[in-house]
């Protein structure tokens, strides 16, 4: 009985990684979504990087502010660079999270497309079998 419980697991195992058979519509729909994952990913981790590097000088210079001050820093360019980092991180912020969004959608989509496609394939395998 044991066998049987583990080769039956075994198959459904090697059934779930199975990619399904796609239409040609499905397949340019998953390309497209391809597409774009391959543009947003990079995208991402440039905003990251570029957001965390903001971030950092802006606690930097918050940190680091009134022994600038003191030491003959003038207060207009260490306000303005304060200012202009604020807005830079909080439009890096928002740009981040819209691009992982992005890329969120197509991975959901992908696989929405091939649950489906597999979906399709299962009840043409139990129509086959009927039929037989």
């Amino acid at each position: 009985m044991d066998a049987l419980a583990q080769k039956m697991e075994a198959i459904a195992a090697a059934d779930r990684v199975r990619e399904p058979e796609l239409t040609d519509e499905e397949k340019a729909e998953v390309a497209a979504c391809e597409t774009v994952l391959k543009k947003s990913k990079p995208t991402s981790a440039r905003l990251l990087d570029q957001l965390i590097a903001k971030q950092n000088r802006l606690e930097q210079l918050k940190r680091d502010s009134d022994e600038m001050l003191r030491s003959g820093g003038d207060v207009d360019k260490l306000a303005s660079e304060m200012a202009l980092l604020g807005y830079a991180v909080t439009l890096l912020d928002h740009a981040y999270h819209v691009n992982n969004s992005d890329i969120t959608a197509n991975e959901s989509q992908i696989r929405r497309i091939k649950e489906t496609a597999r979906k399709r394939e299962i009840r043409q395998e139990a129509a086959k079998e009927g039929n037989e």
